[in-house]
Order: C-alpha cells, then sequence, then structure tokens
C-alpha cells in the first residue's frame, strides 16, 4: 500500500472519529458539527493511489456519519442551488440597505447589507424568505410558514410596500426599485 494512501485513510479515520463523538455529544449539546465533505476527500485520494484496492474497501465510506449526511442532503441542496440560481431569477429589486430577488418557482430571499465606511457595502445577514405571488397588481410576500410578511404594488418599475406585518414594520412604505 502506497505512503499516500496510508495518509489518506488515516486522515478519513481521524475526520470519521470525529463526526461520530459529534454525533454521540449531540444528545448532550444541541449542535453538531460534522465535516461532511473531508473525509470523503481523503477517503477517495486513498483509494485513487492505490493501484489495486479490495473491492470491500468502499464500503468503509459508510462509517463516516459526515458523508452519509452529505449523501443524504446532496439532493436537497442541488434543488435549492438550483431553485435559487441566477437562471431561475424573476426580478431583482434593490433599495437603500437591501436587495430582493423573486424566483419563478414562488421563492424570494432578502438581503441586508451595512455600509462599513468603505465604498463597497458589507452583506449582513439573510433578512427574511419564503414565497411570494402576483394578485392583480399586488405582490404577497409569505414567510415559510404561510404567514403574510408584507403586501407591495408594483409601479414604474418600484415596488412599494403598503402593508407590513407587525415583526416587519421597517419595511412599511419601504421602495425599492427594479434592476432586472
Amino acid at each position: 500500500m502506497p505512503i499516500i494512501s496510508i495518509i489518506g485513510f488515516g486522515l478519513f479515520a481521524l475526520i470519521a472519529i470525529y463526526n461520530a463523538i459529534s454525533v454521540l455529544k449531540s444528545s448532550q449539546e444541541r449542535h453538531i458539527s460534522v465535516a461532511p465533505f473531508l473525509g470523503l476527500v481523503f477517503f477517495v485520494s486513498a483509494m485513487l493511489d492505490w493501484s489495486n484496492p479490495p473491492m470491500w474497501l468502499w464500503l468503509l465510506v459508510f462509517l463516516d456519519v459526515g458523508t452519509l449526511m452529505l449523501m443524504i442532503g446532496l439532493p436537497a441542496l442541488i434543488i435549492d442551488v438550483w431553485r435559487t440560481s441566477r437562471f431561475c431569477r424573476y426580478a431583482l429589486f434593490v433599495s437603500d440597505q437591501e436587495k430582493l430577488t423573486l424566483y419563478r418557482h414562488g421563492d424570494y430571499q432578502s438581503f441586508h447589507w451595512q455600509w462599513t465606511g468603505d465604498e463597497l457595502p458589507m452583506y449582513g445577514v439573510v433578512g427574511f424568505s419564503g414565497d411570494w405571488c402576483q394578485v392583480g397588481d399586488e405582490w404577497l410576500f409569505y414567510s415559510d410558514d404561510h404567514e403574510p410578511y408584507f403586501k407591495a404594488v408594483l409601479a414604474d418599475d418600484k415596488l412599494t410596500v403598503i402593508f407590513a406585518h407587525q415583526d416587519f414594520l421597517q419595511f412599511y412604505h419601504k421602495v425599492y426599485q427594479k434592476v432586472l
């Protein structure tokens, strides 16, 4: 067995052990921090460096909890990446400190940013996301729980908020300029 394969399998084993310990500790704590992709990279690089590895060795990849979580979550991740890609973008609105992106499938995302004193803004947290629909001249924005966030009207490429949920009163009468 080549030395690079030994190192790769050793690193894979360390990451698999770390992931297993993280899952075991999750019964005591709420947050699980696993490394989903790193162990798989070391495992595949070790297998590719070995000229004739036994076929049963590929089964060891299932010992890593992080790799299993990656395999389970990958289809949902790919779907989310596609649904929020620029190819599925319906419209883009920008206000003074916010960017509102609407997607064709009825999803939207809002990003807030803060000025740091430089010429470029620093992006902050995602403000909110959910579903949107257009009913006549009004645009309705809902949370992921289907609770109405706000209602807006589009006129002259400007989206003006005419209703806001009590938690989002700072958006009342906010005006977004249509960019795309």
